[in-house]
């Protein structure tokens, strides 16, 4: 011990003391030391943490207005340098706008907003195949970008490639619903295209979400157009009941009848042998209360049924009216009726107990929208067994496309209108009584199921059949026939149509066929699209990929 204290007096340190001081086991300098050093690191690790935290607030921050001075804090920044794009893009520096749009693609390459800068330099450049080739990597990348799905949709429509603008136009209305109001117009317009119609029916028919508003902008924008969307709809199956009976009672109200009857004979089960003027008259089938078929009503007190035919006929339905001593304006049972102008007979099957009222019930045709008959049976009532009520029927020349057969109380309202007691009837028909006049067309089917006009309504015809003025022909959907007149004037049409035979050969349109659009200029048409589509509003929908 001595010794040692003399060494390290004179300066002279021993091995072990030398080994503790480099770190050997004894040595509690040591910690200290390592202890130092990871907290330096740890401070400094911290310090680069919260500038990168402060550097992206302030990018984030500054990006959309001022691109530079967010790229003065992160010079990556992907949403700065894609403003900055499209800043040198609107002033019209294509080189700057390109190489900034590099700079993007090279910190986020999966931003698709990028390769839309580089798109739009390509179209100012006039090279559209590359425009065409970026904006496609554009939207495939960013899907949410409208500006590059904007220009796909303008461009494959100005080209008449309907069905890629149209995938482009529901993956917009998808993501951006909101921009219906500008684009829908345009498409309305495009509609007048009936290539455009037949894609745009077939993509309803998917039932994408838009449609109501479409086919509601369509009816109020260019009802023919809408036609031919809705009767493509139908082609495909892709009308819901609502909306064909929508469709149909729309074309009545426009005072289209022989359009709503060609259309809804193209719903009927295929084969049918005749269609009398009476649509299931005998009521072989319960009324549908659909098209040209009976329509039932809720009306209080009356009680509406069918029963099963009694023996021996033992086929069908029977209607059966109980009266329940209230008023009634009319049956709750009506039905459209197409009848050309000319006179007719109908005919009831019917009978009756104890049914009372004070003027007695009566069948009536009337003209759609008039106040009275243009042909009546005499009063119904008392009981009595089977028997067959007529009455005739004038259809004027004109001022009635449409007609409706009820079973009326003629009484004045209120009290003078209670009926009651019980009613059944059967086997309606109307049958023309008019001669039928010389031939004066021949007829010639293309393609299709094509009945005419007779005394009873429309059967079947053959091809080289003669047609006399005033029939009409009834073409179902896809069929394709002609008229040949004697004078070798030839008239064409296609179903599904209701046409009549005029005395002479007069212009297609004023026989009765149905409108169709005519086609429009498609560039001029889909100019605007892009336009409309961006609404003249910023979108930033979609975020950087990679953020």
């Amino acid at each position: 011990m001595l010794a040692d204290r003399q060494r390290e007096s004179s300066g002279v340190v021993s091995a072990p003391t030398l080994r503790t001081i480099h770190g050997q086991p004894g040595n509690r300098a040591a910690p200290g030391l390592w202890h130092w050093l990871v907290c330096t690191g740890f401070l400094g690790l911290a310090a680069f943490a919260l500038y990168r935290i402060i550097a992206v607030t302030q990018a984030d921050r500054h990006a959309l207005h001022d691109p530079s001075r967010a790229l003065a804090w992160m010079p990556r920044h992907p949403e700065a340098l894609l403003v900055r794009a499209e800043r040198q893009l609107a002033e019209g520096d294509l080189a700057a706008a390109r190489a900034t749009a590099r700079r993007l693609l090279a910190a986020e390459p999966l931003e698709g907003r990028g390769f839309r800068v580089l798109a739009a330099v390509a179209r100012k450049s006039g090279d559209d195949a590359q425009a065409l080739a970026l904006y496609g990597i554009a939207a495939k990348r960013s899907p949410r970008d409208l500006a590059a799905r904007a220009w796909l949709a303008e461009h494959y429509l100005a080209r008449g490639q309907y069905r890629a603008g149209l995938a482009q136009i529901d993956a917009i209305l998808r993501k951006a619903p909101y921009r219906e109001r500008f684009l829908l117009p345009r498409m309305a317009r495009l509609a007048s295209d009936p290539e455009f119609a037949s894609e745009l029916a077939e993509l309803l028919a998917r039932r994408p979400l838009w449609r109501a508003s479409l086919l509601s902008t369509l009816e109020k924008e260019n009802p023919g157009a809408a036609d031919v969307v809705i009767s493509g709809l139908a082609q495909h199956g892709g009308l819901t009941v609502a909306e064909t009976d929508e469709w149909l009672n729309r074309l009545m109200r426009q005072g289209r009848w022989a359009e709503a009857y060609g259309q809804w004979t193209a719903m009927l089960p295929a084969g049918q042998p005749a269609l009398a003027a009476v649509y299931n008259g005998d009521f072989a089938a319960l009324p549908s209360s659909r098209g040209f078929d009976w329509r039932k009503n809720r009306l209080p007190g009356v009680d509406l049924s069918f029963v099963p035919d009694a023996a021996p006929r033992g086929s069908g339905f029977t209607a059966h009216a109980t009266f329940r001593d209230r008023p009634v304006a009319a049956l709750n049972l009506e039905q459209p009726l197409l009848l050309r102008p000319g006179n007719y007979r109908l005919s009831v099957r019917m009978r009756a107990h104890t049914l009372d009222s004070e003027q007695g019930l009566e069948w009536w045709v009337a003209c759609d929208g008039a106040p009275g008959p243009i042909g009546s049976s005499s009063g119904i009532g008392g009981t009595f067994a089977w028997r067959i009520v007529e009455a005739d029927v004038r259809i004027p020349p004109t001022g009635c496309g449409g007609q409706w057969l009820r079973l009326q109380n003629p009484a004045p309202g209120g009290a003078a209108q209670k009926v009651k007691g019980e009613l059944w009837f059967d086997d309606v028909s109307i049958v023309s009584v008019d001669p039928v006049g010389p031939a004066i067309a021949t007829l010639r089917i293309g393609r299709g199921q094509v009945m005419a006009g007779a005394p009873s309504g429309f059967q079947h015809v053959r091809n080289g059949e003669e047609l006399a003025s005033g029939q009409r022909l009834l073409l179902f959907d896809g069929a394709f026939a002609s008229v040949q007149y004697r004078d070798h004037c030839t008239k064409r049409y296609r179903g599904p149509a209701v046409a009549v035979i005029d005395d002479r050969c007069l212009p297609v349109g004023a026989g009765g066929s149905p409108s169709r659009p005519v086609t429009v200029d498609r560039v001029a048409a889909a100019t605007g699209i892009e336009a409309a589509i961006l609404g003249g509003m910023e979108d930033r929908s979609s975020p950087p990929a990679g953020r």
